[in-house]
């Protein structure tokens, strides 16, 4: 199948929910490397809507239908969007397409009509069992849209995180992750610190407690202030989708020698109903761990004495081969990506060849093109071509070996012949660049957090953004602080977390969609974004009682 295959869905926008199920369609489609037009992502204000479906249905290579009872009414009395689709799809066009062309797809139909008229004589997929939904995908990918099967790896989610006794976040806790999750709330009222417990943890596990824990100044400035007790971090995890949660628990204090692993934990329940089994267990370098593919009771512990009370007992025992469980979570945590990208460091030349992975804050961005171009080409390409749909006349991005032995980053945009050096472009051209090539990476962190990427980019690109973001999420689970209402707008309230601190100085935290009068605004019609903005969310103004909660919530 060719790069360029391209997927129309048409669908009528029945709900929140309704729409909100075939934009996670069209990711999973995105990621399967169906190029797929939704009007969510690609239809902006001000468009001309009409222009917009006529060119998506005739330029189409599949059209999807997404069938409902009330698509299947106005279709066919001919009424709305969905009216205006069924005029451009004439039983002509359908018979000069082809059969293959429109796919029926069944949601929710009560009636005897589950499909238009137009389309009475397709093969439909019945997707209205939610249970099912994996199974008709393939089927919908490998038999209709004839996508060869590729085995894709399963990707670590963390379910929960609770944090206790660090800096301004006393005790906090966020239930239920989405693989999108977005922290909003006013300057100081604690997602950088937030953002800051991964940096963290990642850099116990790759540098050592030592350097992370006096980087940020040791207890005095990292225990919350007035609090007693060690700082506490309880994580929740699935290794792969349905797998048993495992709940991983670090808590590090201080002596007159430094840092130190007071306690340190895995634990997991397998099967239904079953107990809870412990099977890693130290406090201050000395424990057990149970060994095994499938740790349970049944194992013998083996004791073991770490080398230290300030190592980390995942990251010592998780290197054998003995303990794949506790190995899996430190290749989990080592493999955290916390984006803290600068553009200037994007600019610099360097001499140190090919690389994989794009640092984190893009300093090595031209090694890691060169690495595209030698190994990869139509990865490189791939990726300029998505820039290219956001970066107005950009033709071309490549880089060239001086004399020196440096490598130079170079951007071609029309209709000029000779490309410019990286450090005469612009921001937001290398800053989009910059995450592409992170969310294309071959094997992608398996968890990435960026704040504010909304910074240096054009309002209109941070719905394409998000867009992107949710086609990574796929393979890699995201932490993203932001400030902008134009991103909110194209997030669901449960992706959304709000922040402020409380009298106390301490931060609290609240998810959108648990927020009073939310879910029914957004019913309405109105965007997450512009409701945050406007008032509606029940803190998070720096403007109101200093972003914490409103005395009197009025009506709107």
């Amino acid at each position: 199948m060719a790069n360029n295959f391209v997927v129309f869905i048409s669908y009528s926008h029945d709900s929140p929910e309704h729409k909100r199920w075939v934009s996670e369609l069209a990711v999973k489609l995105r990621h399967n490397g169906i190029d797929t037009t939704l009007d969510q992502w690609d239809l902006q204000p001000g468009d001309d809507i009409t222009r917009f479906m006529e060119r998506g249905i005739l330029d189409a290579d599949r059209i999807l239908v997404v069938c409902t009872d009330n698509y299947v009414s106005k279709a066919n009395a001919g009424e709305g969007g969905v009216g205006y689709e069924r005029m451009i799809i004439t039983k002509k066009n359908i018979e000069k397409q082809g059969n293959l062309k429109f796919i029926p797809i069944i949601r929710q139909t009560l009636t005897e009509d589950k499909t238009p008229e137009f389309l009475k004589d397709r093969v439909s997929i019945d997707f209205t069992d939610d249970n099912q939904f994996d199974a008709k995908f393939e089927e919908l990918l490998h038999e209709r849209l004839l996508v060869p099967p590729v085995q894709r790896p399963d990707v670590p989610h963390i379910e929960s995180l609770r944090i206790k006794n660090y800096r301004a976040l006393r005790d906090i806790e966020l239930k239920q992750l989405k693989p999108l999750t977005v922290l909003l709330g006013a300057n100081g009222s604690g997602k950088s610190t937030f953002f800051d417990v991964f940096a963290f943890l990642t850099e116990c596990f790759t540098v050592g407690l030592h350097q992370a824990w006096n980087k940020r100044g040791g207890l005095k400035e990292l225990r919350s202030r007035g609090c007693d007790g060690p700082i506490e971090f309880e994580l929740k995890y699935r290794e792969k989708p349905k797998s048993p949660i495992i709940t991983y628990h670090l808590s590090i204090d201080e002596n007159t020698e430094g840092p130190f692993v007071e306690t340190e934990w895995l634990q997991w329940r397998v099967g239904r109903g079953g107990k809870h089994v412990r099977f890693l267990n130290f406090e201050r370098g000395t424990g057990s761990i149970i060994p095994g593919e499938k740790p349970d009771k049944t194992g013998t512990p083996i004791k073991e004495q770490l080398d230290g009370t300030s190592t980390l007992a995942v990251n010592m025992v998780g290197q054998s081969a003995q303990h794949p469980r506790v190995g899996a979570l430190r290749r989990f945590i080592t493999d955290w990506h916390l984006s803290y990208l600068s553009t200037d460091a994007t600019r610099q030349t360097t001499d140190d060849g090919p690389q994989k992975r794009l640092s984190t804050t893009g300093d090595n961005l031209t090694n890691v093109i060169q690495y595209l171009q030698e190994r990869y080409p139509e990865r490189l390409e791939k990726i300029i071509s998505l820039l290219s749909d956001r970066v107005p006349r950009l033709e071309m991005v490549d880089t060239e070996l001086m004399m020196d032995g440096r490598r130079l980053l170079k951007i071609k945009d029309a209709p000029f012949e000779q490309p410019i050096l990286a450090k005469f472009t612009s921001d937001g051209t290398l800053k989009l660049l910059s995450y592409l090539i992170l969310f294309h990476d071959r094997q992608p962190p398996q968890l990435i957090g960026i704040e504010e990427p909304e910074n240096y980019l054009h309002p209109r690109l941070l719905t394409g953004l998000v867009d992107a973001c949710r086609v990574a999420c796929m393979m890699s689970q995201f932490m993203i602080t932001t400030h902008s209402s134009r991103f909110v707008n194209e997030l669901y309230p449960d992706e959304v977390w709000v922040l402020y601190r409380d009298e106390q100085g301490f931060t609290v935290c609240k998810r959108a969609s648990e927020m009073q009068g939310i879910e029914q605004l957004l019913d309405a019609g109105r965007k997450l974004g512009k409701l945050w903005m406007e008032g509606f969310f029940e803190f998070g103004d720096p403007l109101t009682n200093a972003g914490g909660p409103k005395r009197n919530l009025h009506a709107h």
